[in-house]
């Protein structure tokens, strides 16, 4: 009966390493952080617009803002609003303070700076938007602030991102829970966020216990525009 197990157990764990190419999560976690490295090598900025979109829990349309954000190697961001409104009513944009530069202060699993925080454990191979995708599961070894789990899924034929999901180990300030979902697509062969799904439960001021969606769409990424230091000042 031991022998039965033990057997199963083996030809269960073979059947796996095979299904990934024979390859551990680490390994394929390892060849999609070379990829998108190689990419940013190819940009020195790019523009974006992108639709926020919140709403509630019956869908109900509580927000909408049309900005444009503009990226500069290797860190600066800055996001203009272009349209706001609320409630489909046309406002002034809110005033942003100027540490609110669009970024979601996530230490991400294949961010060069927290790559070597995570560990990856390969699940299954399925497929994602048309693509064979291997589906890492991925845990910090840290689990403070800003470090997520969740899983990634990752193209078979090229490493490239396809998909992630994940949930903070730290709540945000005035969340009791959140969780965020991201889509990417190739854009001149890289591979850029194509839309944002996230998840909070609100536990602040008019907002408590009530459940929040944001959306955001991205469109039109332009490459290497030459965008000057003065525009992130």
């Amino acid at each position: 009966m031991q022998r039965t197990i033990t057997s199963t157990i083996g030809a269960f764990l073979l059947l796996s390493a095979c299904a990934a190419g024979a390859l551990t999560g680490r390994e394929i976690a390892e060849r999609a952080y070379k990829v998108l490295r190689a990419q940013e090598d190819g940009f020195a900025d790019y523009t974006v617009n992108f639709t926020q979109v919140t709403t509630d829990k019956d869908g109900e349309e509580m927000g909408r803002a049309k900005c444009k954000m503009y990226f500069k190697m290797p860190d600066k961001v800055h996001v203009d609003i272009v349209e706001y409104y609320e409630g489909g009513e046309k406002k002034d944009p809110p005033k942003r303070k100027k540490d609110e530069d669009g970024r979601l202060g996530l230490k991400l699993p294949l961010d060069k700076d927290y790559f070597r925080d995570y560990r990856f454990t390969y699940r299954a191979t399925e497929e994602v938007s048309g693509k064979k995708c291997y589906r890492l599961a991925f845990s910090s070894t840290k689990g403070t602030e800003g470090y997520v789990y969740g899983s990634l899924w990752v193209s078979a034929g090229d490493y490239k991102i396809v998909k992630g999901t994940g949930r903070p180990y730290v709540q945000p300030k005035h969340c009791s829970e959140s969780s965020i979902t991201m889509h990417f697509s190739d854009y001149g062969g890289r591979t850029m966020v194509r839309k944002v799904s996230m998840y909070a439960r609100a536990t602040f001021l008019l907002f408590v216990n009530k459940d929040i969606y944001i959306t955001n769409t991205y469109t039109g990424y332009k490459f290497n525009q030459g965008i000057p230091d003065s525009k992130f000042k």
